[in-house]
């Protein structure tokens, strides 16, 4: 695992090189690695993976985060390694909740 500093931030590791070498579910939150288990090895896949909301628990608190990834191939086509953004939808998340929470007072 390569991180940058950003995603060394958000999984409260000290810096992105604690990372490498590293395997997800080493420096993942156990719930959100198997999440991510779930949908298989991206670097493998033939195709990415969009738009999947994974839990996430930072510092005690909930959050959720959308990933996505995609392969990355070699000149040769063979699987190099895989490329993956993760966007911070907490709030989203809340608010939809709450609107959830609302409409069933209603």
């Amino acid at each position: 695992v390569r991180l940058n500093q950003a995603a060394a931030d958000v999984w409260d590791l000290p810096e992105p090189t604690v990372a490498v070498g590293r395997r997800l579910d080493d420096i993942l939150p156990a719930e959100t690695a198997a999440a991510l288990a779930a949908d298989g090895d991206p670097a493998a896949a033939d195709r990415p993976i969009e738009a999947r909301l994974l839990p996430f628990l930072r510092r005690g608190a909930r959050c959720w985060f959308l990933h996505d990834a995609t392969p990355l191939r070699g000149a040769d086509g063979a699987a190099a390694g895989m490329v993956g953004v993760w966007r911070d939808v907490t709030a989203l998340e809340e608010a939809r909740g709450a609107l959830e929470d609302e409409r069933w007072l209603l």
